[in-house]
C-alpha cells in the first residue's frame, strides 16, 4: 500500500500547475499537445498526453491554467492502486457516489472537497479524476456524465 499511496500523492502534487510547468517538469515533446480538447461538458481545451512520459492525460484552459488530471485504469501500470487503498488514502467517505459511465457495475465516488472522484468496481478502478477543490455541484457542471442520459448502444 506503500507505494500505491506515494504514486497517488506524486499524482495529487502535480494538481494545479500550470500547462507550462507540466510541460517543462515532465518535459512532454509538443507532439503531445492538442488544442481544443474536450473534457465531459468542459470544451476549448488544451490536453497534454504521452502515455511513455506519464499515465495521465492533463487538461488545461486556453490560458493554461490547470482543470483536470485524468488517469484510465491505472491499475494497468499500479496493480495495488485499488478501491479499497483509494477510499484508505481519502479518509473519509465520498461526498456522493453515483452512476459511472465506465461500467454498468462501476460507481462513481466524489470526493469534491478533496479534489478527487474516481470509478471503481468491487476490485477495479476505472478511473481517476484529480481536479481543484470545488463543490458537488461544480464537480457535477463541470465533469460529471450521467450514464443514465447515454442513450442505449446496444
Amino acid at each position: 500500500m506503500q507505494e500505491a499511496a506515494a504514486t497517488f500523492q506524486s499524482w495529487l502534487a502535480l494538481r494545479g500547475r500550470s500547462m507550462e510547468q507540466i510541460l517543462s517538469d515532465l518535459a512532454f515533446p509538443p507532439t503531445a499537445i492538442k488544442s481544443q480538447a474536450r473534457y465531459i461538458h468542459c470544451a476549448g481545451l488544451f490536453r497534454i498526453y504521452d502515455q511513455h512520459i506519464h499515465p495521465a492525460r492533463f487538461y488545461f484552459d486556453a490560458d493554461g491554467g490547470f482543470v483536470l488530471i485524468y488517469l484510465e485504469y491505472p491499475a494497468t501500470q499500479y496493480p495495488d492502486l485499488t478501491p479499497e487503498v483509494l477510499r484508505s488514502l481519502l479518509g473519509e467517505r465520498a461526498a456522493a457516489a453515483w452512476p459511472s459511465r465506465a461500467d454498468d457495475d462501476h460507481q462513481q465516488y466524489i470526493y469534491p472537497q478533496q479534489g478527487v472522484a474516481f470509478s471503481a468496481g468491487y476490485d477495479e478502478v476505472s478511473f481517476i479524476e484529480i481536479f481543484l477543490p470545488t463543490s458537488l455541484d461544480h464537480y457535477r457542471e463541470q465533469f460529471y456524465l450521467d450514464p443514465t442520459l447515454l442513450g442505449d448502444e446496444g
